[in-house]
Order: C-alpha cells, then sequence, then structure tokens
C-alpha cells in the first residue's frame, strides 16, 4: 500500500511548483501537498540557501547527531513597527507553501521528509 495518493490528472504531463506564502493553488491547478517553509537557520553557516516546501506530514527516518546542519521552520518577521501600509503584523509566525501540478509541460517532483517521489507513484499505478 502506498502512503501518497493523488488524482489521475496529475500523472502524464504538467508543471509542478511551489507557491510560498499560500495553502492552495490557484485555479487550474491541482493542489499535490502542502506544508511549511525550512531551511538552513539564519546564524548557521555552511547549510543550503534554497528553502523546501516541508510536508506537515513528514516520514521521520534515523535520527542523525547535532554535527549536521539541521532543518528549521521559516517564520515571517514582519512586526507592527516594520509592516508596509496596509498590512498586518505577522511576526514568528509560520510560512505555508503549497506544491501545485498544472497540465502544460512534463515535471518531477521530490517531496522533502517522504520516501517515494511522483515518478515512483506513477510506475506503481501503471
Amino acid at each position: 500500500m502506498l502512503a501518497f495518493t493523488t488524482t489521475d490528472s496529475l500523472w502524464g504531463i504538467g508543471v509542478t511548483y511551489t507557491r510560498w506564502g499560500r495553502k492552495a493553488c490557484p485555479t487550474g491547478a491541482e493542489l499535490v501537498y502542502t506544508g511549511q517553509a525550512g531551511g538552513n537557520y539564519f546564524q548557521n553557516k555552511g547549510g543550503g540557501i534554497n528553502y523546501l516546501c516541508l510536508p506537515n506530514d513528514p516520514e521521520v527516518g534515523q535520527q542523525q547527531s547535532y554535527d549536521n546542519s539541521q532543518l528549521y521552520g521559516v517564520e515571517y518577521e514582519i512586526y507592527s513597527y516594520s509592516k508596509p501600509h496596509g498590512w498586518s503584523a505577522i511576526g514568528n509566525m509560520e510560512v505555508p507553501c503549497a506544491v501545485c501540478h498544472s497540465r502544460r509541460k512534463s515535471s518531477k517532483v521530490i517531496i522533502p521528509g517522504k520516501y517515494i517521489t511522483m515518478d515512483m507513484v506513477f510506475k506503481f499505478h501503471q
């Protein structure tokens, strides 16, 4: 039994992309999964530079020592004294993300914290 399922319309052609700061996809795109932005701790050196859209339900593997780089959740740092006019203060709130799929070009997606990729699921469904 597979842990990851999605609609049949995701198979075949299309593009997969991350929508940062959102929990949903725009009209015409299907939601693959939602999560929270994660990455290197802002004071750590040597970690990755790109953010990841970490799933809300990760599959935790073997625990590693703290000598390795760690992943941290990303937070908004927009407070009442620094917010743009018309915005609400959202300091220390988690940054949501949504991975969306739109049928336009061929693509692949790797889901951080999961053991399978969309390619593997597709092969199992054939």
